[in-house]
């Protein structure tokens, strides 16, 4: 019994020898990792190094380790140890744990943040293991400077060399050149951030410091950011009907609205009558019959800028006239002189006031646009870059323009100066959408926007057709009258327009028409059973249906960004010396940067957000993996080719 018993010691006496020997190797590298913590904790005690000036200690730090490894090749016991298994594989599985703690554990974020994510307790041993900064840490650096010598050990261990053992050895060459390469990168490797709106320019990018707050580093050069563009896959509308009676909306059934399923419409008591992709409306203007009555019919005048974009303009003998905006300049009509006067002079009288009322805090800062006004409380101050009455985005462009005249949706696009003049906020402010630009948000965050609907800055100049003439306005006030030809060209400014048309009455009917048959605008005019009148679904108007349901025209899929690009230049001084665009997976280089296209704000159609790198081991890198492929390829693929190729010259030879 006893021998029985005794016979498997040997084996069991192996395994605890096999486990004595790894265990030897957890237990070198965790001493030297604590090794490294207590040095980086009196170095940066005594020199009081910054971010730069530790991560070139730790750089130090690991070459001495491996200068350390490479020395013990020099001793039989040591070589054997670091180019074998008890060494490697807790090497491995050392260098696992702590990339994995490090990818764990934020890295380079202030106190608070840590404080607040782990607790007081555990933000004590982050810190005093560096664990939040573990892959600049000295710990780190000591057993990757290890790996690397004893990769190099088991290169230079063997000095006889064949075809596959010289694979062997570039294979691991290449591990260690990208081991330097990503040391080199992680000291001497810089990444940031730069926010621009089109327009803007600037010289710095915002880095992440050593305590997690963003400082300024100059580039070297200045950027500007000329056009911001988001491209968005051409759309393919749906005519669908969802059921709303639960927590969440359920597709019932959809349709193309360009070739409808008039039976699956009819199973919900729907008839689809007319179908716009790209709708507008069309004014069909014509002059009354002689002899024909003409009381109630409006006068009419159709206006051009020079050569294209003809407009109707309609006075209905309303004291407000008819209105219309072209070339950037808006129009108000009426037929009568006195009516005219009448209007001009109520403008006068209110255009006093300055149209756009910023709040700041407590304070009502009343504002022109291109007027500029110190903040209270503060050194910085603000200006009124442009202003639109109906701010809406143009879907081709994706660009901030008027929709009309009418004051519907007032935003002022402004931009925020510190005390220097330097620039360093800008955005839209919305007078019926307050919190759109983002409460609390940098320099915007406690403006507020008004407008005070003073009549006088919604008018360029009143086209007068009793006369006819045109006056132009200034400050609020008719500044000249210039007689009108019809046909013939009149400048309001820098907008060259034409009165191609002047009736004193006309018949006006408005048309449902389509620019283009691309679904730019889409319209569907449906018929639903149980009402008397028709309706115009469009994508932000869904119609309500009986018995919980919904019928919704918009985009299959949702509207999906194809792409966002961003036309840069970059000057030296005052001189151009680079224009390109920089879109997603295709930086622009300049300067030892590269500056990648990162974000962008749907919400805010100038802006633009770029990731600044400065990686000067990424090439290294790219040489170590060449090296490590090349490698492989050698030892596991090279000698079969070499055999088979001596194999087809033997039995050639052999004939």
């Amino acid at each position: 019994m006893d021998e029985n018993t005794s016979q498997p010691a040997p084996a069991a006496s192996g395994a605890v020898v096999r486990k004595k020997r790894l265990s030897s190797g957890f237990e070198l590298l965790g001493a030297l990792f604590m090794l490294g913590v207590v040095l980086q904790h009196i170095i940066s005690g005594v020199t009081q190094a910054q971010a730069l000036g530790t991560r070139r200690f730790a750089v130090i730090v690991g070459l001495l380790a491996f200068i350390v490894v490479i020395a013990g090749d020099l001793n039989l016991r040591w070589r054997r140890f670091f180019s074998s298994n008890r060494f490697a594989v807790p090497l491995l599985f050392t260098l696992t744990a702590l990339s994995v703690i490090g990818t764990l554990i934020l890295q380079g974020q202030s106190e608070a943040v840590l404080a607040s994510s782990y607790g007081a307790a555990a933000l004590a041993v982050i810190r005093g293991l560096f664990l939040n900064d573990m892959f600049h840490g000295f710990g780190f650096a000591i057993v990757l400077g290890m790996g690397a010598g004893g990769l190099a050990t088991v290169i230079i261990r063997r000095p006889r060399l064949g075809v596959r053992r010289f694979g062997s050895l570039l294979a691991h060459l290449g591990l260690v050149v990208t081991l330097a390469g990503a040391c080199l990168g992680s000291v001497w490797g810089i990444k940031g951030r730069i926010d621009l709106h089109a327009g803007e320019a600037t010289e710095n990018f915002n880095s992440a410091g050593p305590d997690g707050h963003m400082q300024q580093r100059p580039l070297g050069f200045k950027l500007s950011l000329d056009e911001f563009k988001i491209e968005k896959y051409e759309p393919d509308f749906r005519l669908t009907v969802f059921d709303i009676s639960g927590k969440k909306e359920k597709r019932l059934a959809g349709t193309d609205p360009a070739a409808p399923d008039s039976e699956l419409l009819a199973g919900y008591g729907l008839k689809l009558l007319d179908y716009w992709p790209d709708h507008f409306k069309r004014d069909v203007v014509e002059q009354p019959k002689p002899g024909a009555e003409t009381s109630g019919k409006p006068a009419a005048a159709l206006l051009g800028l020079a050569g294209d974009d003809d407009r109707w303009i309609f006075d209905d003998r309303r004291a407000s006239g008819g209105r219309v905006e072209l070339g950037g300049k808006r129009l108000a009509f009426f037929w009568d002189a006195e009516r005219a006067d009448k209007y001009a002079a109520d403008i006068a009288e209110k255009s006093s006031n300055p149209p756009h009322v910023i709040i700041a805090g407590k304070q009502r800062l009343s504002l022109e646009t291109g007027q500029k006004v110190k903040l209270p409380g503060s050194d910085h101050s603000l200006e009124i870059k442009r202003a639109l009455l109906d701010f809406v985005l143009d879907p081709s462009s994706n660009q901030p323009q008027n929709r009309s005249s009418r004051p519907d949706n007032p935003a002022v696009e402004v931009i925020v100066r510190d005390a220097a003049g330097k620039q360093i906020a800008s955005g839209w402010l919305f007078a019926k959408f307050p919190d759109f630009h983002g409460q609390g948000q940098g320099a915007l965050g406690g403006l507020r926007y008004e407008y005070s609907g003073a009549k006088g800055r919604m008018i360029d100049a009143i086209l007068i057709g009793e006369k006819p003439e045109m006056a132009l306005f200034s400050d609020g006030k008719i500044s000249s009258r210039v007689p009108v030809e019809i046909g013939k060209e009149l400048a309001i400014g820098k907008t060259k327009l034409v009165v191609k048309t002047l009736w004193q009455y006309a018949i006006h009917r408005v048309e449902d028409g389509t620019r283009s048959d691309r679904e730019n605008n889409p319209m569907a005019r449906v018929e639903i059973k149980g009402r008397k009148k028709p309706l115009d679904v469009t994508p932000q108007s869904p119609v309500r249906l009986s018995g919980n349901r919904a019928l919704l025209l918009g985009p299959k899929g949702g509207e999906m960004v194809r792409d966002y690009l961003s036309r840069v230049s970059v000057y030296q001084g005052d001189r151009k010396v680079l224009s390109r665009i920089i879109e997603v997976n295709d930086p622009l280089s300049y300067g030892g940067y590269s500056i990648y296209q990162a974000d962008y704000r749907p919400e805010d159609p100038t802006y633009s957000g770029f990731e600044v790198v400065s990686d000067p081991g990424l090439w290294i890198v790219y040489l170590g993996i060449l090296l490590n492929l090349a490698g492989v390829f050698w030892a596991m693929f090279l000698p079969n080719i070499l055999k088979r190729r001596h194999r087809a010259a033997g039995s050639g030879g052999a004939k």
